[in-house]
Protein backbone atom coordinates (compact mmCIF):
# COMPACT_ATOMS: atom_id res chain seq x y z
CA UNK A 1 0.00 0.00 0.00
CA UNK A 2 3.07 2.18 -0.11
CA UNK A 3 2.63 3.28 3.71
CA UNK A 4 6.61 3.21 4.55
CA UNK A 5 6.55 6.84 3.62
CA UNK A 6 3.59 7.99 6.35
CA UNK A 7 4.66 6.38 9.16
CA UNK A 8 6.29 9.64 10.52
CA UNK A 9 3.76 11.99 9.49
CA UNK A 10 0.58 12.71 11.68
CA UNK A 11 -2.83 11.57 10.76
CA UNK A 12 -4.47 15.01 10.58
CA UNK A 13 -1.51 16.22 7.61
CA UNK A 14 -2.50 13.13 5.29
CA UNK A 15 -4.17 13.46 2.29
CA UNK A 16 -7.79 11.68 1.95
CA UNK A 17 -6.10 8.89 -0.01
CA UNK A 18 -3.69 8.13 2.26
CA UNK A 19 -5.61 8.32 5.16
CA UNK A 20 -8.14 5.69 3.14
CA UNK A 21 -4.86 3.29 2.31
CA UNK A 22 -3.97 3.46 6.04
CA UNK A 23 -7.36 2.64 7.19
CA UNK A 24 -7.54 -0.28 4.94
CA UNK A 25 -4.28 -1.58 5.46
CA UNK A 26 -5.61 -1.07 9.33
CA UNK A 27 -8.29 -3.87 8.32
CA UNK A 28 -5.75 -6.45 7.81
CA UNK A 29 -3.48 -6.36 10.56
CA UNK A 30 -5.68 -9.29 12.81
CA UNK A 31 -5.50 -11.72 8.92
CA UNK A 32 -9.56 -11.12 9.01
CA UNK A 33 -11.34 -13.89 6.45
CA UNK A 34 -14.26 -11.42 5.27
CA UNK A 35 -13.21 -7.41 5.21
CA UNK A 36 -16.14 -5.17 5.23
CA UNK A 37 -15.36 -2.06 2.85
CA UNK A 38 -18.17 0.67 2.24
CA UNK A 39 -17.10 3.22 -0.56
CA UNK A 40 -13.68 2.07 -0.60
CA UNK A 41 -12.59 4.79 -3.13
CA UNK A 42 -14.88 7.57 -2.34
CA UNK A 43 -13.45 11.39 -3.83
CA UNK A 44 -10.04 9.79 -4.54
CA UNK A 45 -8.21 10.51 -7.59
CA UNK A 46 -7.55 8.12 -10.38
CA UNK A 47 -3.95 6.21 -9.07
CA UNK A 48 -4.80 6.08 -5.51
CA UNK A 49 -8.37 4.56 -6.66
CA UNK A 50 -6.35 1.93 -8.80
CA UNK A 51 -3.65 1.11 -6.40
CA UNK A 52 -6.94 0.18 -3.23
CA UNK A 53 -8.45 -1.92 -6.30
CA UNK A 54 -5.17 -3.54 -6.94
CA UNK A 55 -4.38 -4.38 -3.71
CA UNK A 56 -7.80 -5.31 -2.92
CA UNK A 57 -7.05 -8.16 -5.56
CA UNK A 58 -4.28 -8.91 -4.55
CA UNK A 59 -5.24 -9.84 -0.98
CA UNK A 60 -8.41 -11.71 -2.32
CA UNK A 61 -6.12 -13.82 -4.43
CA UNK A 62 -3.48 -14.10 -2.21
CA UNK A 63 -5.27 -14.38 1.17
CA UNK A 64 -8.36 -15.65 0.16
CA UNK A 65 -10.07 -13.00 1.68
CA UNK A 66 -13.83 -12.33 1.36
CA UNK A 67 -14.72 -8.60 0.67
CA UNK A 68 -18.20 -7.39 0.87
CA UNK A 69 -18.19 -3.90 -1.16
CA UNK A 70 -20.62 -1.37 -0.81
CA UNK A 71 -19.91 1.33 -3.72
CA UNK A 72 -21.87 4.06 -6.23
CA UNK A 73 -18.73 3.45 -8.38
CA UNK A 74 -19.41 1.40 -11.00
CA UNK A 75 -15.66 0.91 -11.74
CA UNK A 76 -14.87 -0.57 -7.90
CA UNK A 77 -18.18 -2.76 -8.99
CA UNK A 78 -16.70 -3.76 -12.05
CA UNK A 79 -13.35 -4.49 -11.64
CA UNK A 80 -13.84 -6.04 -7.67
CA UNK A 81 -16.97 -7.94 -8.05
CA UNK A 82 -17.66 -11.63 -8.69
CA UNK A 83 -20.75 -11.69 -7.19
CA UNK A 84 -23.35 -8.71 -7.51
CA UNK A 85 -26.30 -8.31 -5.04
CA UNK A 86 -28.96 -5.04 -6.20
CA UNK A 87 -30.50 -3.58 -3.64
CA UNK A 88 -32.96 -0.77 -4.05
CA UNK A 89 -35.21 0.19 -1.10
CA UNK A 90 -34.46 -2.52 1.62
CA UNK A 91 -35.63 -4.68 -1.84
CA UNK A 92 -33.16 -7.08 -3.24
CA UNK A 93 -33.38 -6.44 -7.04
CA UNK A 94 -30.55 -8.73 -8.01
CA UNK A 95 -28.14 -11.37 -6.66
CA UNK A 96 -26.49 -13.46 -9.38
CA UNK A 97 -22.95 -13.21 -10.41
CA UNK A 98 -20.93 -10.75 -12.37
CA UNK A 99 -20.30 -12.83 -15.30
CA UNK A 100 -23.85 -14.32 -15.44
CA UNK A 101 -25.59 -11.27 -14.85
CA UNK A 102 -23.27 -8.89 -18.31
CA UNK A 103 -24.30 -11.98 -19.86
CA UNK A 104 -27.79 -12.15 -19.26
CA UNK A 105 -28.38 -8.17 -19.69
CA UNK A 106 -25.87 -7.72 -22.82
CA UNK A 107 -28.44 -7.90 -25.30
CA UNK A 108 -27.69 -4.40 -26.38
CA UNK A 109 -24.34 -3.44 -27.54
CA UNK A 110 -23.21 -0.07 -28.54
CA UNK A 111 -21.09 0.85 -31.82
CA UNK A 112 -19.29 4.18 -32.47
CA UNK A 113 -18.66 5.87 -35.61
CA UNK A 114 -16.25 8.74 -36.57
CA UNK A 115 -16.94 9.40 -40.17
CA UNK A 116 -16.30 11.96 -42.48
CA UNK A 117 -19.54 13.31 -42.46
CA UNK A 118 -22.38 12.54 -40.73
CA UNK A 119 -25.51 11.93 -43.03
CA UNK A 120 -28.29 11.44 -40.01
CA UNK A 121 -26.88 14.43 -37.92
CA UNK A 122 -30.05 16.86 -37.79
CA UNK A 123 -32.46 14.14 -39.24
CA UNK A 124 -35.30 12.32 -37.53
CA UNK A 125 -34.21 8.08 -36.93
CA UNK A 126 -32.06 5.78 -38.75
CA UNK A 127 -33.08 3.69 -41.64
CA UNK A 128 -31.97 0.43 -39.25
CA UNK A 129 -34.29 -2.03 -38.00
CA UNK A 130 -33.28 -2.37 -34.06
CA UNK A 131 -30.85 0.55 -33.87
CA UNK A 132 -31.41 3.48 -32.44
CA UNK A 133 -29.16 6.58 -32.37
CA UNK A 134 -27.43 7.39 -28.88
CA UNK A 135 -25.55 10.36 -29.46
CA UNK A 136 -24.63 12.27 -33.07
CA UNK A 137 -22.22 15.04 -34.07
CA UNK A 138 -21.58 15.88 -37.84
CA UNK A 139 -18.45 13.40 -37.74
CA UNK A 140 -19.87 10.80 -35.54
CA UNK A 141 -22.54 8.70 -34.14
CA UNK A 142 -23.12 5.92 -31.86
CA UNK A 143 -25.63 3.57 -31.98
CA UNK A 144 -27.28 0.86 -29.67
CA UNK A 145 -28.43 -1.86 -31.05
CA UNK A 146 -29.87 -5.48 -30.14
CA UNK A 147 -28.31 -8.13 -31.11
CA UNK A 148 -31.21 -10.07 -30.92
CA UNK A 149 -32.52 -8.15 -34.06
CA UNK A 150 -29.21 -7.07 -35.98
CA UNK A 151 -25.63 -7.77 -35.94
CA UNK A 152 -22.61 -5.15 -35.89
CA UNK A 153 -21.47 -6.30 -39.57
CA UNK A 154 -24.91 -5.39 -40.43
CA UNK A 155 -24.87 -1.93 -39.04
CA UNK A 156 -21.19 -1.27 -40.74
CA UNK A 157 -22.08 -2.04 -44.39
CA UNK A 158 -25.43 0.58 -43.86
CA UNK A 159 -23.12 3.33 -42.46
CA UNK A 160 -20.04 2.61 -45.27
CA UNK A 161 -22.54 2.76 -47.85
CA UNK A 162 -23.71 6.18 -46.67
CA UNK A 163 -20.45 7.71 -45.56
CA UNK A 164 -16.87 7.38 -45.17
CA UNK A 165 -15.84 5.72 -41.84
CA UNK A 166 -12.51 6.85 -40.35
CA UNK A 167 -12.98 4.91 -36.72
CA UNK A 168 -15.02 1.95 -35.31
CA UNK A 169 -15.58 0.73 -31.26
CA UNK A 170 -17.85 -1.51 -30.38
CA UNK A 171 -18.09 -2.23 -26.93
CA UNK A 172 -21.24 -4.26 -24.76
CA UNK A 173 -22.84 -2.21 -22.15
CA UNK A 174 -21.24 -1.68 -18.73
CA UNK A 175 -22.46 -2.22 -15.23
CA UNK A 176 -23.67 1.03 -14.88
CA UNK A 177 -26.19 1.06 -17.62
CA UNK A 178 -27.48 -2.66 -17.16
CA UNK A 179 -28.44 -1.47 -13.47
CA UNK A 180 -29.88 1.72 -14.61
CA UNK A 181 -31.80 -0.50 -16.70
CA UNK A 182 -32.90 -2.75 -13.75
CA UNK A 183 -33.94 0.01 -11.40
CA UNK A 184 -36.28 1.48 -14.06
CA UNK A 185 -37.68 -1.66 -14.22
CA UNK A 186 -38.17 -1.94 -10.78
CA UNK A 187 -39.46 1.40 -10.82
CA UNK A 188 -42.35 0.79 -13.61
CA UNK A 189 -43.72 -2.41 -11.60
Amino acid sequence: MGLAPLLSIPERQLSLGQKMRCNIAGAFLHDPKVVFLDEPTIGLDAESKAGIREFIRRINAEEKTTFIVTSHDFQDIESLCQRIVLINHGKILLDDSMQKVKLDFNRKKQIQFEVDVNPWYGKEGLPMEGVSADAMTPHSLRLEYDVDATDSVEIIQAVSGKCEIRDITIAGRDIESIIREILKEDAAS
